[in-house]
Protein backbone atom coordinates (compact mmCIF):
# COMPACT_ATOMS: atom_id res chain seq x y z
CA UNK A 1 0.00 0.00 0.00
CA UNK A 2 0.98 3.42 -0.76
CA UNK A 3 1.40 6.35 1.00
CA UNK A 4 -1.74 8.26 -0.13
CA UNK A 5 -3.82 5.48 0.17
CA UNK A 6 -2.45 4.98 3.77
CA UNK A 7 -3.12 8.32 4.42
CA UNK A 8 -6.85 7.72 3.14
CA UNK A 9 -7.24 4.93 5.21
CA UNK A 10 -6.19 6.65 8.53
CA UNK A 11 -8.61 9.78 7.42
CA UNK A 12 -11.51 7.47 7.23
CA UNK A 13 -10.99 5.59 10.30
CA UNK A 14 -11.30 8.73 11.92
CA UNK A 15 -14.05 10.00 9.79
CA UNK A 16 -15.75 6.78 11.17
CA UNK A 17 -15.22 7.00 14.23
CA UNK A 18 -16.53 10.52 14.76
CA UNK A 19 -19.13 9.41 12.73
CA UNK A 20 -20.37 6.39 15.21
CA UNK A 21 -20.12 9.61 17.99
CA UNK A 22 -22.47 11.84 16.64
CA UNK A 23 -24.62 8.52 15.39
CA UNK A 24 -24.79 7.67 19.10
CA UNK A 25 -25.45 11.17 19.98
CA UNK A 26 -28.72 11.28 17.70
CA UNK A 27 -29.86 7.82 18.43
CA UNK A 28 -29.79 8.75 21.91
CA UNK A 29 -31.43 11.74 21.91
CA UNK A 30 -34.07 10.00 19.57
CA UNK A 31 -34.48 7.25 22.22
CA UNK A 32 -34.76 9.81 25.29
CA UNK A 33 -31.66 7.50 26.42
CA UNK A 34 -30.65 8.70 30.62
CA UNK A 35 -28.55 11.96 29.91
CA UNK A 36 -26.80 11.78 32.97
CA UNK A 37 -25.35 8.22 31.97
CA UNK A 38 -21.36 8.63 31.78
CA UNK A 39 -21.21 7.03 28.66
CA UNK A 40 -23.99 9.82 26.87
CA UNK A 41 -21.75 12.70 29.00
CA UNK A 42 -18.38 11.46 26.68
CA UNK A 43 -20.56 11.51 23.75
CA UNK A 44 -22.20 14.74 24.35
CA UNK A 45 -18.88 16.52 25.03
CA UNK A 46 -17.41 15.33 22.07
CA UNK A 47 -19.74 16.48 20.14
CA UNK A 48 -21.16 19.05 21.38
CA UNK A 49 -19.52 22.45 19.56
CA UNK A 50 -20.66 21.25 16.05
CA UNK A 51 -23.96 20.25 17.28
CA UNK A 52 -24.24 23.26 19.54
CA UNK A 53 -23.39 25.92 16.84
CA UNK A 54 -26.12 23.64 14.29
CA UNK A 55 -28.96 24.21 17.05
CA UNK A 56 -28.55 27.91 16.70
CA UNK A 57 -29.63 27.56 12.89
CA UNK A 58 -31.58 24.33 12.93
CA UNK A 59 -33.78 23.75 15.78
CA UNK A 60 -35.09 20.36 17.16
CA UNK A 61 -38.70 18.62 15.77
CA UNK A 62 -39.70 17.38 18.78
CA UNK A 63 -37.39 14.38 20.13
CA UNK A 64 -36.02 14.28 16.76
CA UNK A 65 -33.07 16.40 17.07
CA UNK A 66 -32.40 18.03 13.50
CA UNK A 67 -28.85 19.59 14.06
CA UNK A 68 -26.84 16.49 15.07
CA UNK A 69 -28.65 14.77 12.35
CA UNK A 70 -27.56 17.42 10.04
CA UNK A 71 -24.05 17.31 11.20
CA UNK A 72 -24.20 13.85 10.86
CA UNK A 73 -25.00 14.47 6.97
CA UNK A 74 -22.47 16.88 6.80
CA UNK A 75 -19.31 14.81 8.15
CA UNK A 76 -20.40 12.03 5.66
CA UNK A 77 -20.35 14.70 3.33
CA UNK A 78 -17.16 15.56 4.19
CA UNK A 79 -15.93 11.98 4.26
CA UNK A 80 -17.20 10.88 1.09
CA UNK A 81 -15.98 14.06 -0.55
CA UNK A 82 -12.15 13.43 1.53
CA UNK A 83 -12.45 9.25 0.26
CA UNK A 84 -13.22 10.68 -3.71
CA UNK A 85 -10.05 13.45 -3.59
CA UNK A 86 -7.57 10.62 -2.30
CA UNK A 87 -8.87 8.59 -5.14
CA UNK A 88 -8.82 10.97 -7.63
CA UNK A 89 -12.47 10.77 -8.19
CA UNK A 90 -13.69 13.86 -6.55
CA UNK A 91 -14.54 16.39 -9.71
CA UNK A 92 -16.82 13.29 -11.04
CA UNK A 93 -19.26 13.87 -7.95
CA UNK A 94 -18.28 17.56 -7.81
CA UNK A 95 -19.46 17.74 -11.49
CA UNK A 96 -23.16 16.37 -10.33
CA UNK A 97 -23.70 17.58 -6.91
CA UNK A 98 -26.92 15.60 -6.60
CA UNK A 99 -24.71 12.66 -6.48
CA UNK A 100 -22.49 13.73 -3.61
CA UNK A 101 -25.57 14.35 -1.91
CA UNK A 102 -27.88 11.18 -2.49
CA UNK A 103 -24.36 9.54 -1.41
CA UNK A 104 -23.99 11.34 2.23
CA UNK A 105 -27.75 10.03 2.57
CA UNK A 106 -27.14 7.03 1.61
CA UNK A 107 -23.86 6.52 3.85
CA UNK A 108 -25.91 8.68 6.67
CA UNK A 109 -28.50 5.69 6.29
CA UNK A 110 -26.26 3.14 6.78
CA UNK A 111 -24.59 4.18 9.14
CA UNK A 112 -27.57 4.57 11.75
CA UNK A 113 -28.90 1.15 10.47
CA UNK A 114 -25.34 -0.04 11.39
CA UNK A 115 -25.17 1.80 14.55
CA UNK A 116 -28.46 -0.16 15.50
CA UNK A 117 -26.91 -3.39 14.14
CA UNK A 118 -24.11 -3.11 16.37
CA UNK A 119 -26.13 -2.27 19.73
CA UNK A 120 -28.49 -5.06 19.22
CA UNK A 121 -25.65 -7.28 18.99
CA UNK A 122 -24.41 -5.55 22.06
CA UNK A 123 -27.16 -5.73 24.07
CA UNK A 124 -27.47 -9.51 23.59
CA UNK A 125 -24.25 -10.40 23.93
CA UNK A 126 -23.99 -8.17 27.07
CA UNK A 127 -27.44 -9.76 28.46
CA UNK A 128 -25.43 -13.14 28.47
CA UNK A 129 -22.03 -11.93 30.04
CA UNK A 130 -23.96 -9.63 33.07
CA UNK A 131 -26.76 -11.14 33.41
CA UNK A 132 -28.76 -9.27 36.97
CA UNK A 133 -25.82 -6.96 37.01
CA UNK A 134 -26.20 -3.12 36.35
CA UNK A 135 -23.73 -1.78 33.75
CA UNK A 136 -23.91 1.77 32.50
CA UNK A 137 -22.84 1.06 28.46
CA UNK A 138 -25.80 -1.83 28.72
CA UNK A 139 -28.29 0.50 29.95
CA UNK A 140 -27.71 2.49 27.51
CA UNK A 141 -27.82 0.32 24.88
CA UNK A 142 -30.75 -1.44 25.74
CA UNK A 143 -32.46 2.21 25.85
CA UNK A 144 -30.72 3.02 22.40
CA UNK A 145 -33.07 0.02 21.07
CA UNK A 146 -36.04 0.27 22.65
CA UNK A 147 -37.72 2.33 20.02
CA UNK A 148 -36.78 -0.38 17.60
CA UNK A 149 -37.19 -3.49 20.03
CA UNK A 150 -40.31 -2.35 22.21
CA UNK A 151 -43.00 -2.50 18.72
CA UNK A 152 -41.67 -6.17 18.06
CA UNK A 153 -41.84 -7.50 21.55
CA UNK A 154 -45.64 -6.26 21.53
CA UNK A 155 -45.97 -8.39 18.35
CA UNK A 156 -43.74 -11.35 19.02
CA UNK A 157 -43.63 -11.72 23.17
CA UNK A 158 -40.65 -13.38 24.75
CA UNK A 159 -40.98 -17.67 24.59
CA UNK A 160 -40.15 -18.29 28.24
CA UNK A 161 -36.92 -17.05 28.50
CA UNK A 162 -35.89 -16.85 24.60
CA UNK A 163 -36.55 -13.20 23.37
CA UNK A 164 -37.09 -13.37 19.80
CA UNK A 165 -37.36 -9.63 19.20
CA UNK A 166 -33.83 -9.03 18.37
CA UNK A 167 -33.47 -11.96 15.71
CA UNK A 168 -36.72 -10.05 14.03
CA UNK A 169 -34.74 -6.49 14.50
CA UNK A 170 -31.68 -7.62 12.67
CA UNK A 171 -33.61 -9.74 9.85
CA UNK A 172 -35.46 -6.50 9.61
CA UNK A 173 -32.51 -4.35 9.44
CA UNK A 174 -30.74 -6.70 7.35
CA UNK A 175 -33.91 -6.65 4.80
CA UNK A 176 -33.46 -2.84 4.38
CA UNK A 177 -29.69 -2.43 4.15
CA UNK A 178 -30.33 -5.45 1.19
CA UNK A 179 -33.23 -3.55 -0.52
CA UNK A 180 -31.91 0.14 -0.11
CA UNK A 181 -28.41 -1.39 -1.31
CA UNK A 182 -27.02 0.09 1.85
Amino acid sequence: MNVVGATANLIYAIFSIYSVLVVARFMLQLAGADFYNPISQAVAKATRVPCAAMRKVIPPFGKFDTASFVWLIIVQLIMICTIRFFEGSLSAYLAVPVTLIIAALAATAAAVLNFWLFAIFIEIIGSWISMGQYNPFLDLVSQVNRPIMEPIRRVIPPLGGLDLSPIVAVLGISFIKNVFGL
